[in-house]
Order: structure tokens, then C-alpha cells, then sequence
């Protein structure tokens, strides 16, 4: 890991190089979004990054397209809309990035659009090829992407390449990342931060291929780490990852042990999403021992945490705990009802079809319990008269 995020780094520096071929699994490709992200929040450069589907080129450029829109009005209030009769894909798609570059500030040393042009799905991967390879073409640099650095993602056979174009090759395979996260941890010659996040990833890795005896020795050491940095944020992760080890491991009550440990790192870092994940492990593990007051309390701290992020899915799925906790306990009618009611205007509204379906008959079986009126017409009117929920 450490290795590629050098060599994307030393691309972002080049001067010699504008678009990056990179060239690995696609499945691996969120790794290296990860990577650039980091990389983004300490540069000065503006980046624009399109993991969307990619179904036909004309579809991913439009996405494009419009984003580059949105960010003129944003920027500029009302702004002309980009043309759309270029001639082919390719076309539109050099246009509208040199449209987004001219929104920066010329000069020396002003920020330069990176543009991170790697669907994490392709339908069409000879089509998305063309797209790309468009951008490459034959002969001298192209006056259209000065100040742009781009980076594509390239799946089949090599094409020739231009000067101003470089291969990037990355593997990110679960084999490949343990091993680069174990010789970083024990690097002497890396910041101790550096080592600590490096422990972590593997640490992580051995949980996820239950490899828990060393998983654990490394959270431990990472603890000691955290401790030594002064990073409530790496405390966190170190005592939940623990407690992720108990949890996998069937073994609920040290589990919930260690995820309370961790609530109190985790609210110091000011880390939402830490947080949530720990709040949202301690409901499950409360609501599966019994616990239903606890359970109710912490799927509601969930879907608080979740909505601020936002997270949808995470929001809706801790709704409908509260709502099963509260119908436990013995709460009224109304109460639980409301809740799942909350659950699937959230599922609805962010296309969560599968939750939908899910919450349905909750909703359906709560109208036999004698609601408030206004309740029950809110719930009739989400049912849709028996055909799904309905969008509002």
C-alpha cells in the first residue's frame, strides 16, 4: 500500500505525465480511491472523482457532464450549459473537463484538476476502453488537458501510448496488502503514525480472513500505539476491532465489552462513522442477548449518527431496531409503529428497494393495533393501496 501511494503521488508531482493508466483488478479499485482521497485532503488540487456505473460511454460522460454543471453554477451562479453535439464520447468528454478546468484560477503554482475516471462497474468494458483510449491519443500533448491530471483504469489488452501518458500497475489482492501492511508496521524508518495505520490494515486483514491470533496481538500492540500517539481514533478502532473478534467469534458479552471500551475513544476522536459502527454493533449485540431497553436506546443513537453522516441504508436498518426494541419491550402501539413508518420513508426516499420490501409488512401488521388517525393515514398513504411504497 505504501508503494502505491507513493507512485500515485509521484504522478500527481510529474510534470512529464497528464493521464495514468492504471492497471489491476477492477474489484481492487476502491483501495486506490481511498488512496487519492488521502491524498486530496492535504493538496491543494481540485478532485473530481467518477466511480459511477459505467453502462455506455454517452451515460458516463453525461454524468460527468452534469457534474461539471453543477459545480459552474455552485461557483458561479447561473452558468451556460455545456454543449452536447460534440462529435462522439470522447469528444464531450475532453470538452466538459476542460470546462472544469477553466473554473480554477490560472497562474503559478494554482491547483490543478485531477480527475479520477474509474467506474467501479462496466457493463461495456470494450466501450469504456474506447472512451479512454480517446483521451491518449497519438502525437504531442494535447492543449485541451494542461493543468488536468487524469487517471483511467484499463482492464484488457495494452494500447500504444503517447509521452504524456504512464501505466500505473497496482495489485491490492488480500495476499499482496497483508504483506505490504506487515513490512510497513515493522519499517524503523517510517513515521510512527505511518507504522501505527500500517498495524491497523493488518490487523484488519486478519480479521477478515479469521486469522485471530495474530489479528489480536496486532490490535494490542496498535492500542499501546494509539496510547503513544495520543489517538483516540486508532484507541477506537484497536478495542472494537477486538470486540469485531468476539463478535465473529459467537462470544457476546466480551464482545460488548470491548465495543463499550471503545465508545469512549470513539466520541473523544469526534470519528461519526467510527462511532456509528461501534453504536450500531453494541444495539445488535443488546438487542440479541435481550437487552431491549439498551437495544432501543443505541439503535436510536444509530440513526441519529447515521443521518448526519449520511448513511441511508445504516439510518433505515437502525430505525426498524428501534421499532423491534420498542415492540419488545412492550412500548405502545404508536411508538414502534412510528418508527418503522420513519424506516421506510428513509428506505423509499434513498431507492432502498430490498428494505422496502423488508418493512412492509411491519407497516402493514401495525395498522391492526388501533393507531391515531394520523398515524394510520401516514402509513396508508406510504403502503401505496397494496403496490409498494410510493414516492412521494
Amino acid at each position: 500500500m505504501q508503494e502505491l501511494r507513493g507512485e500515485l503521488a509521484g504522478f500527481l508531482g510529474d510534470p512529464e505525465h497528464g493521464v495514468c493508466v492504471l492497471r489491476g483488478a477492477r474489484e481492487q479499485l476502491p483501495f486506490v480511491y481511498r488512496l487519492l482521497h488521502g491524498s486530496e485532503a492535504s493538496s491543494t488540487d481540485v478532485f473530481l472523482s467518477f466511480p459511477h456505473p459505467f453502462t455506455t460511454a454517452e451515460a458516463y460522460v453525461e454524468v460527468i457532464t452534469e457534474r461539471i454543471e453543477a459545480s459552474e453554477r455552485a461557483a458561479h451562479g447561473a452558468a451556460p450549459a455545456l454543449a452536447r453535439d460534440c462529435p462522439g464520447a470522447a469528444a464531450q468528454l475532453k470538452s466538459a473537463l476542460e470546462r472544469a478546468r477553466e473554473l480554477l484560477p490560472r497562474g503559478r503554482d494554482t491547483p490543478r484538476l485531477v480527475v479520477i475516471l474509474c467506474p467501479l462497474e462496466v457493463v461495456d468494458e470494450r466501450a469504456y476502453t474506447e472512451l479512454v483510449r480517446g483521451l491518449s491519443d497519438p502525437g504531442g500533448v494535447p492543449p485541451w488537458f494542461r493543468r488536468l491530471r487524469i487517471f483511467v483504469h484499463a482492464a484488457g489488452e495494452p494500447w500504444p501510448l503517447p509521452r504524456f501518458v504512464r501505466t500505473l500497475h497496482f495489485d491490492l489482492s488480500s495476499a499482496a496488502l497483508a504483506k505490504s501492511a506487515a513490512m510497513e508496521a515493522e519499517d524503523p524508518s517510517l513515521p510512527r503514525q505511518q507504522r501505527a495505520q500500517a498495524l491497523l490494515e493488518a490487523a484488519m486483514l486478519d480479521v477478515g480472513h479469521r486469522r485471530f491470533e495474530p489479528a489480536q496481538r496486532r490490535l494490542d500492540a496498535l492500542y499501546g500505539e494509539a496510547q503513544a500517539l495520543k489517538s483516540p481514533v486508532l484507541a477506537a478502532l484497536a478495542l472494537s476491532g477486538l470486540g469485531d473478534i468476539e463478535r465473529i467469534e459467537k462470544r457476546s458479552a466480551p464482545a460488548i465489552e470491548w465495543y463499550e471500551r471503545a465508545l469512549v475513544p470513539a466520541s473523544d476522536a469526534e470519528a461519526p462513522i467510527v462511532l456509528l459502527m461501534i453504536t450500531r454493533h453494541l444495539a445488535d449485540l443488546y438487542f440479541a442477548m435481550g437487552r431491549v431497553v439498551d437495544a432501543e436506546v443505541f439503535f436510536d443513537g444509530a440513526q441519529q449518527l447515521a443521518r448526519m453522516i449520511p448513511e441511508p441504508e445504516t439510518q433505515a436498518t437502525s430505525l426498524l431496531g428501534r421499532g423491534l426494541a420498542q415492540q419488545r419491550r412492550g412500548a405502545a402501539p404508536e411508538v414502534w409503529a412510528a418508527s418503522f413508518l420513519a424506516a421506510a420513508e428513509v428506505a423509499r426516499d434513498n431507492d432502498r428497494d430490498q428494505l422496502v420490501a423488508e418493512l412492509r409488512p411491519h407497516l402493514q401488521a401495525s395498522r391492526n393495533h388501533g393507531l391515531p388517525a394520523a398515524l394510520r393515514r401516514s402509513i396508508d398513504a406510504v403502503l401505496g393501496g397494496g403496490h409498494g411504497l410510493e414516492r412521494r
